[in-house]
């Protein structure tokens, strides 16, 4: 059986393929802004970059969608802050942790699907993660961060993972145990180890992520015999 991680298999780029230069500049704008806003929180950047302001104006509110569901109207900062959301981050380890994910499969997923598909990927499985976070979390807050759009990038691997193997007749028994732990590892989460994580968030995200791996196949199919499977 071939290992699970293998480098002939959707999502996963050949060795000597560089990191798009569009998945780097996410990342670096991602940094852009939280350096600017720790330094506005520090007195040393303008006031327009202070985290409060910037969090009122671009983080998601799922107080502003459950007002819209009370029927009080849409509040149109609450249309761009599905995606602008995900470009900040509630410190430097929680965009670390993000950016290392969203590298790692969004570096497959643009050698398979193309750069522009997987940009829209990351925008979709962000906005599904906002507002899954918006319809099930019971307490009002922000959302920041872009764990909707990573997990949304895990989804997106995954199925075509399990699709890969299934057309070659290979167990998937791995590809469970992975939306298995994945799946424990948010309810340990929802059930309170960590109540500032929004698990609703990836829960959307990776859902509807692997949505996405039916809509967007991946576009490279090299021809390799079994016989050189890793």
């Amino acid at each position: 059986m071939p290992r699970f991680f293998n480098r002939i298999a959707p999502g996963s780029p050949p060795v000597n393929a560089t990191v798009h230069p569009l998945l780097w500049g996410t990342v670096g704008l991602w940094a852009l802004i939280q350096l600017l806003t720790d330094l506005a929180d520090a007195g040393l950047a303008p006031r327009i970059f202070e985290p409060w302001g910037v969090y009122y104006r671009f983080a998601f509110d799922n107080g502003d969608l459950q007002l819209a569901f009370a029927g009080r109207g849409i509040d149109p900062q609450m249309l761009w802050a599905l995606v602008t959301h995900a470009f900040l981050h509630a410190g430097w380890l929680h965009l670390a942790t993000n950016a290392a994910i969203f590298l790692a499969f969004g570096h497959g997923i643009s050698h398979d699907a193309g750069i522009r598909a997987t940009l829209v990927i990351f925008l979709l499985t962000a906005a599904a993660g906002a507002l899954t976070y918006g319809l099930l979390s019971s307490e009002p807050g922000a959302l920041v961060g872009a764990s909707g759009g990573t997990s949304g990038f895990i989804g997106v691997f995954l199925c075509w993972r399990e699709r890969w193997l299934a057309r070659h007749g290979m167990a998937r028994d791995q590809i469970w145990l992975m939306v298995g732990a994945l799946a424990a590892l948010n309810v340990m989460v929802a059930v309170g180890v960590d109540s500032s994580v929004a698990w609703q968030a990836h829960l959307g995200g990776f859902v509807v992520g692997w949505l996405l791996g039916y809509a967007v196949p991946p576009r490279r199919h090299r021809a390799r015999s079994r016989a050189r499977f890793l």
